[in-house]
């Protein structure tokens, strides 16, 4: 099965995650073809062109030999095709609602399930890829706290852009929903290989109402 890389946030100008996302291009090989899904905002061409531009120009300074992107309006042969050339996806952060909307439309999670290759999701990007994700309330303008359905790529649950304000609001929902919820500070990443999940930094998990460092096997 495919390595699959959860990003806690990244901040693409400070490259914030750029040990991380080297190595994800690592496994793939040597120089990689990167598809990129920038579906996770409403751009106006003008910055979505910037937006793509400096993710480019991020991935190439690392390894890629080359970084396609999908388009919303695109048919889905075409995006089919673009997968099927790809050696690693990259998910990017944003608006998870909206990127999980347009990919359930799109019907992309049957790609993703059969993707071979390396997939790396950065803060919404990761989310989407889980069973469930974590949302707590007032981070990102979320009236509360609560669980919420992803693709389905990864059955276990994870909280993005994790820091210790956040403690109290998520044991409780890991007591209330008795789910465990991995969480993942900015500039650290949860990785799952196909059998195994792996931690690159800090990552917590919380269960029935307690805090604990995740710690490999």
């Amino acid at each position: 099965m495919k390595k699959i890389y959860l990003l806690g946030g990244e901040d693409y100008n400070k490259r914030s995650s750029e040990k991380i996302e080297r190595k994800a291009i690592l496994d793939v090989g040597e120089s990689p073809i990167v598809l990129l899904f920038p579906w996770s905002g409403w751009f106006t061409t003008e910055k979505r062109n910037k937006y793509i531009r400096l993710i480019t120009e991020y991935l190439m300074d690392i390894g890629a030999s080359e970084v396609i992107y999908a388009r919303v309006s695109e048919p889905l042969k075409s995006i089919k095709e673009k997968i099927e050339n790809s050696n690693l996806i990259h998910l990017p952060g944003g608006s998870d609602e909206l990127l999980l909307k347009r990919m359930k439309r799109k019907r992309i999670d049957q790609l993703l399930r059969e993707y071979k290759g390396v997939i790396v999701g950065n803060s919404a990007g990761a989310l989407i890829l889980c069973n469930k994700y974590a949302v707590v309330k007032n981070q990102d303008n979320e009236p509360v706290t609560k669980l919420k359905n992803g693709l389905g790529l990864l059955d276990f649950t994870i909280h993005v852009h994790y820091t210790s304000k956040y403690d109290e609001e998520l044991k409780m929902l890991s007591l209330s929903t008795k789910t465990s919820i991995y969480a993942i500070p900015e500039g650290n990443a949860l990785v799952f290989d196909g059998k195994n999940l792996h931690n690159i930094g800090d990552v917590y998990v919380f269960e029935i109402g307690k805090k604990k460092r995740f710690l490999e096997d």
